[in-house]
């Protein structure tokens, strides 16, 4: 089993960032994060909380206590951490917790918490699915984790949500089935990305890239849809918004 300083390493350099930036993160001295990792020192529990918190990870895996990385994750939505506290859709927030605009909730410096959506909103990858409602507040369930860095600019009236992924027809872009896609409509749309469009009101995750005034909607599979002006004008089509981060399948964990 690896060390702490060996899971603090390889967890830190998955997220991309480098010791000098997780040593401001966390306000600590310059080269403090590197003794760390070389086992040359061991940080008090409460710095351990917010390595965890930092690296969007959980206390349990840098103490070598679990081989999985992620956040301790419940299936109904809410999020466990090591304290105790439960986050869920009517929770009262711990001083730690930041209400954000869009109903987001900030935790320490650089994770955002995304409301997710009731999963009969699902997004097919591949064939219909159902109307999905963006901006209904009742049909949140839980939240979705994310360092703030990639969620990017956020707007209120059109805040970042996260999905439940139905289908296999985008594995090849990185969208497994069953997964949390979560939503930014306010990122830029630029050739290639991943987005979630309406399509008649279905929802679904496609590669989008701009074409003649439409769009050209790609799944890995080879499937290709084309949205021309008229689509876009009736709203037949509608870009929801950019896929920013895909977490996989979350198990129960007590």
């Amino acid at each position: 089993m690896n060390s702490f300083g060996e899971r603090l390493r390889e967890i830190r350099e998955k997220q991309g960032i480098t010791s000098n930036e997780l040593c401001s993160l966390l306000n600590v001295a310059s080269g403090t994060v590197s003794r760390w990792e070389a086992g040359k020192r061991e940080p008090g529990i409460e710095t351990i909380n917010s390595l965890a918190t930092t690296l969007n990870t959980s206390v349990a895996y840098l103490m070598g206590e679990t081989d999985d990385p992620r956040p301790i994750l419940r299936l109904d939505g809410t999020m466990k951490f090591d304290g105790g506290s439960v986050i869920g859709k009517d929770t009262e927030y711990p001083s730690v917790y930041k209400k954000l605009p869009g109903g987001l909730v900030g935790i320490g410096p650089d994770i955002i918490l995304v409301p997710r959506v009731s999963e009969q909103y699902s997004p097919h990858c591949g064939g219909s699915g159902h109307t999905t409602y963006l901006d209904d507040d009742a049909a949140a369930e839980g939240y979705e984790p994310i360092v703030s860095c990639l969620l990017g600019d956020i707007d209120a009236a059109k805040p970042p949500r996260a999905y439940k992924v139905d289908g296999s027809s985008m594995v090849d872009y990185g969208v497994p089935p069953d997964s949390w896609v979560v939503v930014n409509p306010a990122q830029w749309i630029t050739a290639g990305a991943v987005c979630l469009v309406e399509i008649g009101g279905n929802p679904v995750i496609k590669k989008v890239y701009p074409k003649g005034g439409g769009y050209e909607l790609h799944a890995s599979n080879g499937q290709m849809i084309k949205a021309d002006k008229e689509d876009l004008e009736y709203e037949y089509v509608r870009i929801i918004g950019k896929v920013v981060g895909v977490q996989g399948t979350v198990d129960h964990r007590p």
